[in-house]
């Protein structure tokens, strides 16, 4: 009898502690009925925390029509990020790899968090997948934003996950950025070729006349980049494509605003230059405006620029 009660209390005890798991606040985990087999698994989305790296990937409720999205954390040199990648439903229903858009946001882990809103909104608009992840240092993310510096291998991780994908069509990856995303834009089409096309909005391209027209950011520069242009030269050159720009792996697409207030048009025109020069494919288009960022006519150029959509679409 004492046998009995015994084993009787370890299964109550059981009972309990399976409760109280369920009970938690955090998306339920998905990696233990998660198949093993990778082409079985490869449109099972949240079966792709089996990549190495990756260590969550569920889906949110976005709202938003048409697409699905999933949170990503992942891992990159000892830092803890959070990313988001957006699918058109149509993609997963008929089981037809995309296009994909890698997203790197304007600002710094200060000012202009990712959201996986405007991830799904570049889905949803574009009829592509899209996969994002937020800065160093910017909410939970661990390590710190050099504004240029270590973390542009994050934005290069996204595109090792995306060679798993069965869903993206890796012919037609791209890249995006607006700001200072314009500037890890170019930053990554120096050195990956998996990029096909790259379009950047107002996007910074010579940090040393950033600073000169911005000194409102000069503090913040220096911590960032640890110092000044004239204390670290090899850290603004390296964040700076009028140097480099004949290095460009890809074709690339600038937009920019003549009285655009935050980032000098002369660093969009030092770069026409520099891509002239050395004889690379780019498309320029200006505007005699201010603003700062992209115009509604923008995103017409952007979709002839650029073959989005399920492969095989005309």
């Amino acid at each position: 009898m004492k046998l009995r009660s015994f084993i009787l209390t370890i299964i109550i005890l059981s009972m309990l502690s399976g409760c109280n798991k369920a009970q938690t606040s955090e998306p339920p985990e998905t990696s233990s009925t998660i198949s093993q087999d990778p082409t079985a698994a490869s449109w099972d989305v949240s079966s792709y925390e089996r990549l190495d790296g990756i260590t969550r990937l569920y889906e949110i409720d976005d709202k938003i029509d048409g697409v699905r999205t999933w949170q990503l954390k992942f891992k990159n040199d000892n830092c803890s990020l959070i990313g988001y990648l957006s699918i058109p439903e149509a993609c997963l229903i008929e089981q037809t790899p995309y296009s994909c858009l890698v997203y790197a946001r304007g600002g710094t882990m200060y000012y202009g968090y990712l959201t996986f809103e405007e991830v799904a909104s570049f889905a949803r608009g574009l009829n592509t997948v899209v996969i994002s992840t937020e800065y160093r240092g910017a909410g939970i993310c661990t390590g710190k934003d050099e504004n240029g510096g270590a973390e542009l291998y994050d934005f290069l991780k996204l595109i090792d996950f995306c060679e798993e994908f069965a869903f993206v069509d890796m012919d037609r990856l791209y890249m995006m950025g607006p700001s200072r995303g314009g500037m890890t834009t170019y930053q990554a089409i120096r050195i990956d070729d998996r990029i096909k096309k790259a379009f950047v909005h107002s996007g910074v391209a010579d940090m040393v006349l950033s600073l000169e027209d911005r000194p409102d950011l000069r503090d913040g520069y220096y911590r960032m980049i640890g110092g000044s242009p004239e204390e670290v030269p090899e850290e603004y050159k390296k964040r700076s494509a009028v140097y480099w720009a004949d290095e460009f792996k890809c074709p690339v697409l600038i937009f920019h605003s003549k009285e655009d207030p935050k980032v000098s048009y002369a660093e969009a025109e030092k770069l026409v230059t520099a891509l002239e020069s050395a004889g690379k494919e780019y498309k320029f288009v200006s505007y005699d405006d201010d603003v700062h960022g992209s115009h509604p006519e923008d995103w017409d150029i952007v979709r002839e620029w650029c073959d989005f959509g399920a492969k095989g679409d005309e």
